[in-house]
């Protein structure tokens, strides 16, 4: 029986940084939140609340370039709103 190789790490954390890239803004931001509550919980060991951690700031992070991106097309529209007046 043939076995597939694990994926190296490298490929593991770019898969995870596609996967992250494709989450829709309201689902990145059900995530945020969760993982705060979950933060706030005293009972996550130390481990597990370094990884929440992490994949926090890189939530915040997707959700804040989602936003500007949303903001850079609003700005576009209004200026060619304004322009076209």
């Amino acid at each position: 029986m043939k076995t597939n190789p694990k994926p190296k790490p490298q490929r593991r954390a770019f898969e995870k940084f596609m996967e992250l890239e494709r989450l829709p803004f309201e689902q990145a931001l059900l995530e945020l939140e969760q993982i705060v509550r979950d933060l706030e919980n005293d009972q996550v060991p130390l481990e597990q609340m370094i990884h929440l951690y992490e994949r926090a700031n890189r939530l915040a992070q997707h959700c804040s370039n989602i936003l500007e991106n949303a903001k850079t097309r609003i700005d576009t529209v209004n200026q060619g709103e304004s322009n076209s007046a």
